[in-house]
């Protein structure tokens, strides 16, 4: 079991299956309890269901060796010869790398993570001041923390340590747009405002010296030519919005550990209010789609509940 501190040497696996005295929270278990449920927060973790499966696709395969070959560390990757899984020597040497704990990937996607890979290292080294943060940081640097008496956990692709500031840096590859026009509703889409609170809640309570003088950034980069690459920092709004989220995820997951329940959605008739963009769009087609003309169809609307009669005694 690991102590609070940040681990420089911890080997991927051994973070994953969470190394922490009692099961403890990480971004992506956050992000599940808030915006779905404890339950299936607890359904994603580890230690809380010993059958938990990561996710596999062609897609994380991609995303992963990307890193590995960005950072020097990470995820070993197995290169399948065949163009599909579909035969089944192609099936058998994709499970005997998972069962050996490397990625596999096929040969045409090692060939695009390459080329991912140097897009990055190519814009990384055209910008001196991510250059020099970047290249000093620390590869997959894991903080452990505790916050009253939940245990939390981080791996930081890059982690850079000054003498006065500290730079987190988080890799994302993406099959859409790095444009970075569109980038602020892709981070609130996909939780990465509560991802980067996270990280910096937990490093500035495990350097205090630091505190207010930590910066997250991202390095987004397309997954098809020509690869693209875009490097951003949410503005204080968003990092105080995500920053009220994680808390409130550390919150309850102290709750749900100590109590140990983990309900799902709460209980009772909910009412589902349909947006007026739903009522615009059909009057829209009522009136314009061709194949509606000369109908007169008959409108019975709901009848409310009939109301109970009482009578006095």
């Amino acid at each position: 079991m690991s102590a609070p501190g940040i681990h420089f040497d911890m080997p991927e696996a051994d973070y994953h299956a969470d190394p922490c005295p009692a099961p403890s929270l990480s971004s992506s278990v956050a992000r599940v309890l808030i915006e779905q449920s404890p339950a299936h927060a607890r359904a994603m973790h580890p230690r809380l269901c010993p059958d938990a499966k990561s996710p596999e696709s062609d897609r994380l395969a991609l995303g992963a060796v990307v890193h590995a070959l960005v950072l020097g560390r990470g995820a070993k990757f197995h290169v399948v010869g065949a163009t599909d899984y579909k035969t089944k020597a192609a099936r058998e040497e994709r499970d005997g790398a998972i069962a050996m704990g490397w990625t596999p990937i096929k040969a045409a996607d090692m060939a695009e993570a390459e080329r991912i890979a140097k897009s990055v290292d190519h814009h990384i080294a055209s910008d001196l001041d991510v250059f020099d943060t970047f290249t000093a940081g620390a590869s997959e640097a894991v903080l452990i923390w505790r916050e009253a008496d939940a245990w939390c956990r981080a791996m930081v692709d890059k982690l850079f340590i000054g003498d006065r500031d500290a730079v987190i840096y988080d890799i994302k590859t993406t099959d859409q747009s790095a444009h970075p026009m569109g980038l602020t509703r892709k981070v609130l889409s996909m939780g990465y405002d509560l991802r980067a609170a996270f990280y910096m809640r937990g490093l500035a309570r495990l350097r205090p010296d630091l505190a207010g003088r930590i910066r997250f950034r991202w390095v987004f980069v397309e997954t098809s030519a020509p690869y693209a690459v875009t490097v951003a920092e949410l503005d204080g709004a968003g990092l105080t919005i995500g920053d009220k989220k994680a808390a409130t995820a550390i919150a309850l997951w102290q709750r749900c550990v100590r109590d140990d329940a983990w309900p799902t959605w709460p209980i009772g008739v909910h009412r589902l209010e349909s947006p007026p963009w739903a009522e615009q769009q059909w009057l829209a087609r009522e009136t314009d789609d061709p194949t509606f003309a000369g109908l007169m169809p008959v409108i019975v609307a709901p009848e409310p509940p009939a109301r109970r009669m009482e009578f006095a005694p």
